[in-house]
């Protein structure tokens, strides 16, 4: 059941092809949080992603390794279905958008202060 999370530090995006918004989940029954999770839309599909670690294959392409995974399809897709859900019934009200330069590492550059 979706009330056992919360969504926190909600931040819409608007210079992403796919990106809508950055959040962290709050798992309220548990203590546990999972901070930059992705909200993504493209077309009518709309999907969540978590934080991923970046690394570069042998051949120079970049690839992704995922941090957090769900031992079973039922539990991600329920999951997903739920944060959506909470998504969709509080998150829609008017906010201020990010615009400039997004930093999606642990900690921003000294240099994007002020940005």
């Amino acid at each position: 059941m979706y009330t056992h999370y919360k969504i926190k530090e909600w931040q819409p995006v608007t210079n992403h092809k796919t990106i809508q918004a950055y959040f962290t989940v709050k798992f309220v029954h548990i203590g546990l949080q999972i901070k930059r999770c992705m909200l993504h839309k493209s077309g009518d599909s709309r999907w969540i992603t978590f934080s991923s670690r970046e690394y570069v294959n042998t051949d120079g392409s970049v690839g992704h390794s995922n941090m957090i995974s769900f031992f079973e399809d039922e539990y991600k897709y329920r999951f997903k279905e739920d944060i959506l859900k909470i998504i969709d019934n509080t998150m829609l009200g008017p906010v201020e958008p990010i615009t400039g330069p997004v930093w999606i590492g642990p900690k921003r550059p000294a240099r994007w202060e002020g940005i």
